[in-house]
């Protein structure tokens, strides 16, 4: 195995280990019970199955100019809201963490604004240096996480009585849908496009590594602390550790929420940089032949914007888990929207593939309005995931218009 498996993994696996990620799959937990484990792992294991099949294609873009811009403009909303909304929250939390668990005296917002700092140093330096570092940062998040875990597991089994463990109603249908379709949100890094073809034996350890991982956490997560209660925290993984090792559980588990932080950032602005550069590229030629310039110009802002999110309180706001929420429903369609064209542009036949895809897409798209609906704010959610597609349609078209008078100018 290359060092470019090592790469995809650490990229794939950060949003994973991400604080907001265990909360969700913390959640879950709580609400699902012991069936909340089997539902992650189908999950998983359709989207492996859709990984494999369609890594190896590149994404068609629609011939058709308009249908060009409304499909680029869902790939810029969904990017643009995953690397503004949630690192806005991971850090406000990281820095909080720090402030707690650490240095109480250090003030939780400079230490945001200096991850945040360091981060934008990181791809201002290069794509190597962002490479190297997201490995270092998902190894000791993973290291962590692994050492809670098994904690967990070898040193008593869980505290909780087990007519407490066992005291759960077996979930509705609605909410095996629920659990089913929310597991399909930890997996879509896997089947973002990649620059090199891996093997279906590498996805396959990604893949089941990660789910063992979050499957592992859910069953120590449900052993320990009470399902209600994990259902409602806000930081359950606090919880957690401090619950299997105390004192030092609770330091484990922040220095996780800090790599773990940093993962995801630096992932989703690897993500973000790279999507806007590649649609830039494909509408003008003058960002093809400046590449990483434009990456540097494009982390700059984006690191911008996460400051203003920051320094304007938004992350003590009820608003920014609708932008979280949302950024991760347009994440969930853009990608079945991408699972689509690349199918639909790569094999002229139905096929086994074909269907399966399309099928696998279908699922997203459910998935996507099933969220929507049953949303406690659905009206706040839509207005966001609407102002969104807009302003990513427009930004398409604005590009679509720019690219065309400097191309004239050119030719």
């Amino acid at each position: 195995m290359g060092n470019y498996f090592f790469i995809t993994a650490a990229m794939y696996l950060s949003w994973l280990v991400s604080p907001e990620s265990l909360v969700i799959v913390s959640r879950a937990a709580g609400t699902g019970g012991w069936l909340a484990p089997p539902a992650l792992a189908a999950a998983a294991t359709l989207c492996y199955c859709t990984a494999a099949l369609v890594q190896r294609l590149p994404v068609t873009r629609p011939a058709i100019r308009i249908i060009l811009i409304l499909q680029a403009g869902t790939d810029l909303a969904a990017k643009t809201a995953l690397v503004i909304f949630i690192p806005t929250g991971v850090l406000v939390t990281a820095g909080f963490t720090f402030n707690e668990t650490f240095l109480y005296w250090f003030p939780n917002f400079a230490f945001s604004a200096i991850l945040l700092a360091a981060l934008l140093i990181l791809h201002l330096a290069g794509n190597t240096a962002v490479e190297r570092s997201q490995q270092i940062f998902t190894l000791l998040t993973v290291t962590c996480l692994s050492i809670i875990i098994l904690s967990g597991l070898f040193t008593g089994g869980g505290h909780l009585d087990k007519t407490v463990q066992m005291d759960h109603p077996l979930p509705q249908s609605q909410h095996l849908i629920s659990l089913f379709f929310g597991g399909l949100l930890f997996f879509l890094g896997g089947l973002q496009p990649q620059k090199r073809q891996l093997t279906s034996l590498q996805l396959f350890f990604i893949f089941c590594g990660a789910t063992s991982l979050l499957i592992l956490w859910q069953t120590v997560a449900m052993s320990y602390i009470p399902h209600a209660k994990l259902a409602s925290s806000t930081i359950p993984y606090i919880l957690v550790g401090r619950e299997i090792l105390g004192q030092e559980g609770r330091i484990i588990i922040g220095i996780a929420t800090i790599s773990g932080t940093c993962a995801v950032v630096n992932y989703f602005l690897h993500l973000a940089t790279s999507t806007h550069t590649q649609l830039m590229g494909e509408f003008s030629s003058l960002f093809v032949t400046k590449p990483q310039m434009t990456r540097r110009a494009m982390a700059a802002i984006f690191s911008a914007a996460i400051a203003v999110c920051m320094a304007t309180g938004l992350a003590g706001e009820q608003h920014l888990e609708h932008y979280i929420y949302g950024a991760l429903l347009l994440w969930l369609l853009n990608t079945g929207i991408e699972t689509v064209l690349r199918v639909r542009g790569n094999h002229s036949t139905f096929s086994i593939t074909t269907i399966f895809c399309y099928m696998t897409s279908c699922i997203f798209f459910m998935a996507f309005i099933y969220f929507v609906i049953t949303y406690n704010d659905s009206t706040s959610l839509l207005i966001f995931i609407t102002l969104a597609l807009g302003l990513g349609s427009l930004l398409a078209a604005v590009m679509s218009v720019l690219s065309k008078k400097f191309n004239r100018k050119t030719s």
